[in-house]
């Protein structure tokens, strides 16, 4: 069964009942058990597409505000929030380990760092001495490749802590959910769980079902 719009009547019953009463009662009219008063009617559709699967009110039914009119088949949507809900998940999971990796990245460029001061230092000593003639040039070569790997490697590291840091947004100090990623992510599953409520559509005040 596809939805349909559902006409909603409200009105100040109690008043409207007691005042037609006086006024068809009095001795210039004359009264019927058949009449109808006039309600302003409001119409309440879906927001959502899908199957009916009940409807759990009947024509003219008194209705409470928040009370279910008519629920569509949720199955879809429940999968929706669980697939949302997950990417929440796995966005915030990738943003910890940005930041683990972040923080390792830092350390190993800490210790680049220092092999690359270590390096330069046992090269200028071999200079010296090779300057003094007290060492072979073999020696001074291997020194010279080894402060080129050091300086090589931090950069390396120094670029890779940069690609990290552009992840982030070049935050590192923020709460996860403050991330781009995951704010995204957020707003997926609000829609998402939005959506599932209004599988089911509810009286939105008092009133009767006037037309189904």
């Amino acid at each position: 069964m596809n939805i349909r719009t559902i006409l909603f009547s409200l009105g100040l019953l109690a008043a409207s009942a007691a005042g037609a009463y006086l006024y068809f009662t009095g001795d210039r009219f004359v009264s019927t058990d058949n009449a109808y008063l006039k309600f302003d009617k409001v119409t309440i559709s879906s927001e959502v597409s899908g199957t009916i699967t009940s409807i759990p009110v009947l024509e003219n039914q008194q209705v409470e505000q928040g009370d279910v009119l008519v629920v569509v088949d949720a199955a879809a949507y429940e999968a929706a929030v669980q697939k949302a809900r997950a990417r929440l998940q796995k966005a915030e999971s990738y943003i910890q380990s940005q930041l683990a990796n972040y923080r390792t990245k830092q350390a190993e460029l800490a210790l680049a760092s220092s092999n690359l001061e270590f390096a330069r230092g046992e090269y200028q000593r071999e200079l010296n001495l090779s300057q003094k003639k007290l060492t072979s040039q073999a020696l001074l070569d291997e020194r010279k490749h080894t402060l080129d790997v050091a300086s090589e490697n931090r950069i390396i590291i120094e670029k890779e802590l940069a690609q990290l840091l552009a992840s982030l947004n070049g935050r590192v100090d923020a709460p996860p959910g403050e991330y781009a990623e995951v704010k995204e992510a957020q707003a997926d599953l609000d829609l998402a769980i939005i959506d599932l409520r209004r599988t089911k559509i509810v009286a939105p005040f008092n009133g009767f079902v006037s037309h189904l």
